[in-house]
C-alpha cells in the first residue's frame, strides 16, 4: 500500500507513538554501553556505522518526528498562545517531577555527604532550578554516584531538551516571518545548514555538534511536513532501499553513507504506517517519561550492581524505566495535557 505523508498523519493511519516508544528503549540500550561494563562487546550500531550509535539514532527519530508534528501543531493552532501553552504543558510538568525526584529522593539516598551538607549545597538547588529552566544544565548532584563508571553526569538524557526548545523557537520564528509558507526556501536552508553543519556559530548556539545534528533532523521533519502531499510512503519500497543500503555497506562505504540517513528517515515513516505497527494499540504516549527517567534508573542500577554487564543490565533497567514512564504519563503528563486542553476550550 502506498500512502502520502499527509494521509499517513491521520490518527488511524499510523502508530508513531510506538515508533517513539521503540526510540526511547533504544536510548536505554545505547546508554547501557557507557554506564555498564561491556566485557569487550562493542555497541553494535556504532560498530557498523563507526559514527552514530543506537542512542543517537534514537534521538534523531525523536527530533525528526518532532519536526513533523510540531510544525503541524503550529500550522493548525489558532493562536500563538495556544501553540506555546501546549508545548509548555507537554515538556515541563513531567520534567519538574523528574527533577524533584532526582533532588529530593535520588540525591539524598545516594550522596556520600551528610544530609545536612547535601541540602545546604548550592549545587543541589542549582541542579533543580537550572535543569527545570533548561538554559544551562547542571550535570551532577553533590557527591552522588561517585563510584559509578560514568560519574560526571546524573541524567545524560536531559541534554537534548534545550535543543528541543530551540527547535520550537525556530518553528515560531519560521511561522512569524512567513518562512513556513515558502517550503522551498526552508528546504534550501536545510541543505545549507547541512553543508555548514560544522560552522562554529551553529555549534556554539546548540552547545555541541550533536545538538546541530539533532536540529538538522528536526528541520528535516519540518520539511517533510511541508512537503507532506508529495512524500509517498510504501513499506515494500522501504524494505528495498534498506536492502540497497545494506549492499552498499559491503561494496562501497562512500555510497552507504550517502544513502544511510535518507534510508533511515524514510524507514521511520514506513514503520510508523506499517500494518504490524498499527495493530499494536498503546494506551498512552510513554516515550517521554521513559526517556527522561531511563538514564537516571541506569545510574542507580549501575551504582547498586557495578559488575552488571551492559546487556544484562537491560533486564533490570528497562522494566523499572517503563514502569516510571507509565506512571509519568498517567499521573502527570496526561492529566496536564487534559487540563490545558480544557482551559483552551473555555478561554
Amino acid at each position: 500500500m502506498t500512502i502520502n505523508l499527509n494521509d499517513a498523519l491521520g490518527r488511524s493511519n499510523n502508530n508513531f507513538d510506538l515508533v517513539r516508544l521503540v526510540a526511547a528503549l533504544l536510548v536505554i540500550f545505547g546508554h547501557s554501553f557507557y554506564l555498564f561494563p561491556t566485557n569487550g562487546y562493542p555497541e553494535p550500531v556504532k560498530y557498523v556505522l563507526g559514527t552514530d550509535y543506537s542512542g543517537s539514532l534514537a534521538v534523531a527519530i525523536f527530533f525528526f518526528l518532532s519536526g513533523i508534528f510540531i510544525t503541524g501543531s503550529y500550522c493548525s493552532s489558532k493562536t500563538l498562545f495556544r501553540f506555546g501553552l501546549m508545548r509548555v504543558f507537554r515538556i515541563w510538568p513531567a520534567l519538574i517531577i523528574c527533577m524533584l525526584v532526582s533532588v529530593l529522593v535520588v540525591g539524598p539516598l545516594f550522596t556520600t555527604l551528610p544530609l545536612t551538607g547535601y541540602f545546604k549545597s548550592e549545587q543541589s538547588w542549582r541542579y533543580l532550578v537550572k535543569n527545570i529552566g533548561l538554559m544551562k544544565l547542571e550535570l551532577m548532584l553533590p557527591s552522588v554516584f561517585k563510584t559509578n563508571l560514568y560519574n560526571t553526569v546524573l541524567n545524560g538524557s536531559l541534554w537534548t531538551l534545550p535543543t528541543e526548545i530551540k527547535c520550537y523557537v525556530f518553528v515560531l520564528i519560521a511561522g512569524l516571518s512567513r518562512l513556513i509558507k515558502f517550503k522551498w526556501i526552508l528546504l534550501v536552508m536545510l541543505l545549507l545548514a547541512f553543508r555548514f553543519r560544522y560552522n562554529v556559530c551553529l555549534v556554539q548556539f546548540f552547545g555541541s555538534w550533536e545538538g546541530v545534528q539533532q536540529f538538522l533532523f528536526f528541520v528535516a521533519g519540518m520539511a517533510a511536513y511541508l512537503f507532506r502531499q508529495h512524500i509517498l510512503i510504501n513499506t515494500k519500497a522501504a524494505l528495498f532501499i534498506i536492502l540497497v543500503c545494506i549492499a552498499a555497506w559491503f561494496f562501497s562505504q562512500r555510497v552507504f553513507y550517502k544513502l544511510f540517513y535518507l534510508t533511515f528517515l524514510y524507514s521511520i515513516l514506513a514503520f510508523g504506517i506499517s500494518g504490524p505497527a498499527k495493530r499494536i494499540k498503546l494506551p498512552g504516549d510513554y516515550s517521554y517519561g521513559i526517556y527522561i527517567y531511563g538514564f537516571l534508573v541506569q545510574q542507580i542500577v549501575a551504582h547498586l550492581m557495578p559488575s552488571l554487564t551492559s546487556y544484562l543490565s537491560l533486564l533490570i533497567t528497562i522494566p523499572f524505566t517503563v514502569a516510571l514512564g507509565l506512571l509519568s504519563w498517567h499521573l502527570v503528563e496526561q492529566p496536564a495535557l487534559k487540563a490545558v486542553k480544557r482551559y483552551l476550550v473555555t478561554h
